[in-house]
């Protein structure tokens, strides 16, 4: 799992899940000095993370989901099995009963191989935020 972290494909299938889970990464250097960064953070261009020449990544820590809080990925390829993806996903959505509705109180969505790297949709997170979650 290390590898595919900091290798930092883009088109890598579990990158938008550390994201949108708010996995956090656990970095040591060659002292022993430890440091934690965000997933979200951790991917700074075309294959390139958060790790100075004398770091490597220690641990990941990927926290529970809580009661109604949905984790779900996604990727779309040319074939079924085992094949690189054209594009991919991962969406997190956390919803609080409301007067009897369900309402967004947090989310989290995230993309690989649109771009040179594993992006956020943080605007698409802003507008999900207090929507009704129903069938629409």
């Amino acid at each position: 799992v290390g590898g595919n972290v900091c290798t930092a494909s883009p088109i890598s299938d579990l990158n938008p899940l550390w994201m949108v889970t708010g996995a956090k990464f656990q970095i040591i250097d060659c002292k022993g000095k430890i440091r934690t960064t965000a997933a979200e953070n951790f991917f700074l261009g075309y294959r390139k993370v958060d790790l100075a020449s004398d770091e490597i990544l220690l641990s990941i820590f990927l926290p529970w989901t809580r009661p109604f809080e949905f984790v779900k990925e996604f990727k779309q390829a040319h074939r079924r099995d085992d094949d690189i993806a054209i594009v991919n996903a991962g969406m997190r959505v956390f919803l609080e009963e409301k007067n009897g509705k369900w309402i967004v109180s947090d989310a989290s969505i995230a993309y690989g191989g649109v771009a040179p790297l594993s992006i956020s949709a943080a605007k698409t997170k802003e507008f999900l935020i207090a929507k009704t979650w129903n069938q629409e």
